[in-house]
């Protein structure tokens, strides 16, 4: 999976110079060995807090050691970024500094997976949980068929029931939508590919969401919408917001209020999309 770094402008200044003056190197060369340490840290070296994992000095250093000019010293540089403030030790432990704040859109990206990990984990041990309940109904027998139902041959399939006027009438078989879809898809504020969406709402049931949590969610982004006056094609098509990269993830915050806005901008707006290189580098 690609991954990428926000570099913000501010980072050329008194800052760096400051780093670079204690690293022995020039400014552009203190700014190379930075964007080593942050792409480092997004391949699962840092967490969302910066901390770097089970990292000491040492492995910082080895980060860019075949990088810089072999007359200088790597844990010299590594020490460096620790003095000019880049890097933050806290008992014995390190941190990037300001990390969650300069990379808020890979942050909320870790979160989001990291959520939708856990509602996966989570739906994984209930499903295995009711197969061992199911199991060990037949563990006396465990090769033992349950019976046919009484009047039927062996082997033979089960006759029709006679019609029963009392029975509930079957679903239309040209509806191919579920009740609690179509609730969703009438709170959502874009009616366009609903075949599509209804696809992905499958796939996002699949994952361990619940139906009430998307129609939450579905509900959310509408009043958003509203309030701020999107035009229609500004609005994500239905199959977008239920996508795998999972950005109606934003609207299901506990405690928001529906259309709620984190800081930066409208929810969703900084949402991290793996395939997206609009950031600036």
């Amino acid at each position: 999976m690609d991954r990428w770094i926000a570099l913000h402008e501010g980072v050329v200044g008194p800052k760096l110079r400051d780093f670079a003056k204690l690293a022995g190197c020039n400014e552009a060369e203190a700014l190379g060995i930075l964007d080593y340490v942050w792409l480092w840290a997004v391949k699962d070296n840092a967490d969302s807090n910066g901390l770097l994992k089970k990292a000491d000095l040492n492995d910082i250093a080895d980060v860019f050691a075949l990088k810089i000019d072999k007359s200088r010293d790597p844990m010299k540089v590594a020490q460096a970024l620790v003095d000019a403030g880049w890097i933050d030790e806290m008992d014995g432990r390190y941190y990037i500094h300001d990390w969650p704040e300069h990379q808020e859109p890979w942050v909320r990206y870790m979160s989001a997976k990291e959520a939708a990990n856990e509602r996966k984990r989570r739906e994984r041990a209930r499903k295995a949980a009711a197969k061992a309940v199911l199991a060990g109904k037949n563990d006396d027998n465990p090769d033992k068929l349950p019976p046919a139902p009484p009047g039927d041959p062996p082997n033979e399939p089960p006759r029709d029931d006679p019609p029963d006027e009392t029975k509930k009438a079957e679903k239309p078989a040209g509806s191919q939508y579920t009740p609690a879809f179509e609730q969703f898809w009438a709170a959502y504020p874009r009616k366009d590919e609903k075949a599509n969406a209804y696809k992905k709402y499958k796939a996002r049931l699949n994952d361990g969401f619940s139906e009430e949590e998307l129609l939450r969610a579905a509900m959310a982004y509408a009043e958003q919408c509203k309030k701020l006056q999107t035009e229609k094609h500004y609005i994500k098509l239905g199959k977008t917001f239920l996508s795998e990269s999972t950005p109606f993830v934003d609207f299901l915050r506990e405690g928001d209020a529906p259309g709620h806005r984190p800081t930066g901008g409208p929810a969703g707006e900084y949402h991290y999309d793996p395939g997206d290189t609009s950031g600036s580098l």
